[in-house]
């Protein structure tokens, strides 16, 4: 019962110390801003992230808690998906 208890303690520790908002979450959001010429602060930006049920506190949240090499990845998907709502290929 110990080891159970331990066990479920850890894994909130765990969720309550990561961010809120996935990387898909994340990457969905930048890409609907991107796609539409919104910025996080403007109005548009704004309505998107309410759209989605993101914060800007998630935002900020998720940058800081992430690792630099996950958002490299992240910044490299934001800007593909971007890129095809200009009708842009960065593949080859």
């Amino acid at each position: 019962m110990q080891r159970l208890s331990f066990s479920i303690l850890f894994l909130l520790l765990l969720t309550a110390c990561g961010p809120k908002i996935s990387k898909g979450q994340y990457i969905s959001a930048m890409s609907e801003m991107g796609c539409h010429q919104q910025g996080e602060g403007s109005e548009g930006g704004k309505e998107i992230l309410k759209k989605l049920g993101i914060t800007p506190a998630d935002i900020t949240e998720f940058r800081k808690k992430t690792k630099l090499s996950v958002m490299m990845e992240t910044a490299t998907a934001i800007a593909q998906n971007v890129a095809k709502c200009a009708g842009v290929s960065l593949t080859n």
